[in-house]
Parts: C-alpha cells; sequence; structure tokens
C-alpha cells in the first residue's frame, strides 16, 4: 500500500494527466467549481490576505511619528511587536477549529470585520494600553490567515496546482507585509500617520462586505473516501484507494446526531501530537518559523537602524526599504511555484508518472543558498553602516528565499497529508509566530551584547543548517510517511 501523498499525475501511456485528488461526480464539489467561480473565490482571499498582513505591519514605518507624537520608545514599540506575534501564534488555536467544524467562510467574514475594527482602534490610539491591545486583538484575528488559506487551497486545486496557489498567497503576503509599509510611509508624511491605519480600516471595511455578499463555503463532506491516494487512470481506479482497508479509513461522513464537542476538542489537542510524530510537520514549521523570523528581523533592524546615523532615513524612507525584499519574495514565489509545479509533472514522468511529494523538495537548495546570502549581505553591510543599496540587494536575496522556501515547504505538507492539512498547519503558524515573538523580544538585547555583525553571522550560519534539514527529508521522507501512515489515516477515521 502506497504512503499518504504518493500518487499517479499521469496514466501509464504518459499522455495524459491524472487530478490528485480525483473529484466526484457532484458540481458542488470545490473541486468542480468552474474557473470564474474560483478565481472570484481565491481573489477575495488574496485581498483578505493583503489587508490583514498591512493591518499588522503599517506601524513599522511610523514608529518615528509615534515617538514623537505619543512619546513611545523604540523598547516599547519592538515589546508591542513582539506581542502581535504572541497574539498570533495563539490566534490559529482560537479560530481554525471552528473553520474545520462549521466551515471557512463564517470564519474568514468574522476576522476580517474584527481586522476591520482593529484599523480604527489603531488610527485612534492614544495609551499604551491602546497600542498594546490592538496588537493582541489583530494578532489573534489575524492569525487565521497563516494557516486557513492553504485549507481552501487543498479544498479547491489540485496537487499540480498547489505549489502556483500558494505561490499567490505569498506574493499576497509579501504585497501586505513588505508593500504597506511601503505605502504607510508615504501616507504618514503626507496625510499623518493616522492615515496609515484609516486606510488599512477602509479597504479591510470594503473586503468584509465583498466577502459578505460573494464568498462561498468550500468545506465539503464526501460520502465517500477521497483523499490523493484515490486516483482514475483510464476509467480504473489506481494506488492504495484499490484497497479495501485504505477506503475505508479515508471516508469522510457527515455527522448525524449534531454537535459532537468531543471530536471537535480534539482540534485544540491533535495540533500539537502532530508537531512531533509526523516529520514533515516538524520540518515545514522549522523551515517556515525560520524564515518568517528572519523578515521580522529584517523588518525592525529596518525601522530602528535606517532613522539613525549614517543613514538618517526619513518614514518614507524606511518604508521603500521595503520594495527590495518584496521583489525578491515574489520571484521567490514564482520559482517555488508555478516553475517547481511545472517541475514535479517532469519529476513524476521519470518516475513512471508516479508523484512522491518529496519531488517539491528536490530544487530546495536553491531558494536556500539565497536567503543564506541575503542575511549575510543584508546584515554585514548594514553593520558596517555601508552604502543603502548593498543593504537592499541583500534583503532582496532574502526575500527570495523567503518565497520559495516558504512556499515549497507548505506544498510539501499540503501534499503529503491532504486530509489533515487544516489541523496540520496550526503548529506550523504556532512555530513560526512564537520564534517571531522570542526574536522581536531578544533583538534589541541580542544586538547590544553580541553586536550586530556578529548577529547575523550566526544567523547565516543557522539558515545554512536548518535549510540542509531538506536533504534528509528527501531521502527520507517518503519512509517517514509511510511509517505515519497509520496514524493519519486513525486521524481520517476520526474527523
Amino acid at each position: 500500500m502506497d504512503p499518504p501523498g504518493t500518487v499517479r499525475l499521469e496514466d501509464r501511456q504518459g499522455d495524459h494527466l491524472v487530478l490528485s485528488p480525483q473529484p466526484s461526480a457532484d458540481p458542488n464539489e470545490p473541486l468542480n467549481w468552474s474557473t470564474p467561480r474560483k478565481v472570484l473565490h481565491m481573489t477575495l482571499l488574496c485581498l483578505y490576505t493583503v489587508f490583514v498582513f498591512a493591518t499588522v505591519t503599517v506601524i513599522t514605518p511610523v514608529w518615528q511619528d509615534l515617538l514623537v507624537d505619543r512619546g513611545f520608545s523604540y523598547t516599547t514599540l519592538n515589546n508591542a511587536d513582539a506581542t502581535n506575534f504572541a497574539a498570533l501564534s495563539v490566534g490559529c488555536y482560537l479560530f481554525v477549529p471552528f473553520a474545520l467544524r462549521f466551515g471557512r467562510r463564517q470564519v474568514y467574514i468574522l476576522t476580517a470585520l474584527i481586522m476591520f475594527a482593529v484599523g480604527i482602534w489603531q488610527a485612534n490610539m492614544k495609551t499604551l494600553g491602546d497600542l498594546f491591545g490592538s496588537q493582541v486583538v489583530g494578532g489573534l484575528a489575524g492569525a487565521v490567515n497563516e494557516s486557513l488559506f492553504q485549507v481552501t487551497v487543498a479544498d479547491l486545486f489540485f496537487v499540480h496546482q498547489r505549489g502556483t496557489m500558494n505561490g499567490i498567497y505569498l506574493i499576497m503576503v509579501t504585497i501586505g507585509n513588505s508593500l504597506g509599509p511601503v505605502a504607510s510611509g508615504y501616507v504618514a508624511a503626507n496625510q499623518g500617520w493616522q492615515w496609515s491605519f484609516w486606510w488599512c480600516a477602509i479597504f479591510m471595511g470594503i473586503t468584509a462586505v465583498l466577502m459578505i455578499f460573494f464568498l462561498e463555503e468550500s468545506k465539503y463532506d464526501y460520502p465517500q473516501a477521497m483523499d490523493e491516494t484515490a486516483s482514475t487512470v483510464n476509467g480504473s481506479t489506481t494506488t492504495a484507494a484499490t484497497k479495501e482497508e485504505a477506503s475505508t479509513a479515508e471516508k469522510h461522513i457527515p455527522e448525524e446526531g449534531g454537535f459532537d464537542l468531543r471530536r471537535f476538542l480534539t482540534h485544540y489537542s491533535e495540533p500539537i501530537v502532530m508537531l512531533y510524530t509526523f516529520p514533515t510537520v516538524a520540518f515545514t514549521a522549522i523551515q517556515y518559523g525560520f524564515n518568517i523570523a528572519c523578515l521580522a528581523i529584517l523588518v525592525i533592524t529596518q525601522a530602528t537602524i535606517y532613522p539613525e546615523p549614517p543613514y538618517d532615513m526619513s518614514s518614507i524612507a524606511v518604508g521603500n526599504m521595503e520594495i527590495p525584499a518584496a521583489i525578491g519574495s515574489l520571484l521567490g514565489a514564482l520559482f517555488g511555484g508555478p516553475l517547481i509545479d511545472y517541475f514535479l509533472l517532469l519529476a513524476a514522468k521519470r518516475n513512471g508518472g508516479i508523484y512522491e511529494p518529496e519531488m517539491r523538495l528536490y530544487l530546495y537548495c536553491v531558494p536556500a543558498l539565497f536567503m543564506a546570502a541575503g542575511v549575510l549581505m543584508y546584515g554585514l553591510t548594514i553593520a558596517k553602516g555601508m552604502p543603502w543599496i548593498i543593504n537592499g540587494v541583500g534583503s532582496a536575496f532574502m526575500g527570495a528565499g523567503l518565497g520559495g522556501m516558504c512556499d515549497m515547504s507548505l506544498a510539501y505538507l499540503q501534499d503529503s497529508y491532504r486530509g489533515m492539512v487544516g489541523d496540520a498547519l496550526v503548529p506550523v503558524a504556532f512555530v513560526r509566530n512564537i520564534c517571531g515573538t522570542i526574536l522581536a523580544f531578544a533583538i534589541p538585547y541580542w544586538m547590544d551584547g553580541m553586536g550586530t555583525y556578529n548577529m547575523f553571522v550566526l544567523l547565516g550560519c543557522l539558515s545554512l543548517a536548518l535549510s540542509a534539514l531538506h536533504i534528509p527529508m528527501i531521502i527520507y521522507g517518503k519512509r517517514s510517511r509511510e511509517r505515519c501512515a497509520d496514524k493519519y489515516y486513525a486521524y481520517l477515521k476520526r474527523n
């Protein structure tokens, strides 16, 4: 019996693409939605993603304005940023179980309305309570987007499309995370820092209204076995789903008899267990967590170093320094998304039409080297006060590494365990934000104690060491999926 994630993507003659997972005959199943229907759905979620991340990050370029206008110190603002990361790590646990049990649509809309309120709150903040309170609430609601988007991708798209869709997601994250602060710098200079938040509230409000009227529910209860392990080739079913035990394990029967509290509560306990029982989940959490933490270090050091000599940058200039990382992230997402999707079709063809999720990691070394080079180039040159253009090239390399590595690792997890991707992404988001929380609190003390130069040398070495974990995953990943198959099918039975 093939392990979870192993599927046939081409028929035995090699001239026909096999859809995986194999859709049913029901036109209402999300996999069968028309292209315009899927495009509308994903467009709304892309807008949601942009403005969620923008609402969380537009504060960074106005730190200097808040220092002058509200008396908040850099240490206080840095701690508020760390508090936001901490709230982001908790938010998935708060909201995602509801999305998995009751549906995605209402959770998306609820959190969009909360982020709308957060934007208004931030525009009117006057006290430390406003600063920290808005960061906590924004983190709790904004965290949903870090895992639920990938659940929706698994709901709507096939194996050979997921890398591209994750790439689009990361591009939206980049626009919100990087270009949001760019716009914030210009808005703050021309309209006042409050309008950086007012514009986020306005656009998030518009997005919430559009979602109320046009966003559909993508949660679908399958009456029969439905997973990647079942694929149809020339009218016959192949791979593990032909076996009675796999078919039974993968059945997803709609609940009868109402709300099952015990089953609902397992969504709070199982993500923790997954982190140390499924190597694929742990690998994705480490890669995603460290790389996003490096992005947080980039943003924080730019906000604290660039306004001071020798750079003496304005809020506009500080915001503009996000552009190189954004460009790099866009290119990295294109590499990790559509290019890797095309590559895996070629790899499957060479493997007799059989696709293994580890094929996504064959070219992982490319963005990994970009990330390590970018960390060193950005960090060492900014520590020496070298021209900003050199820092910018380094941050562009970091963005390229982040876009490619995050896309490839997320798609690897989706391909390996589609049936539990919602719960599996909760610990991934948790680790990502815990890393950001620890580093955000530690950065000022770390820089003072070790020095900026030595700190980035250590980060560059860590980047190389952690990215090298993809090598044992390529070698032993299939074996680990075989060992974890019983646990995966047991999870599907319970849920």
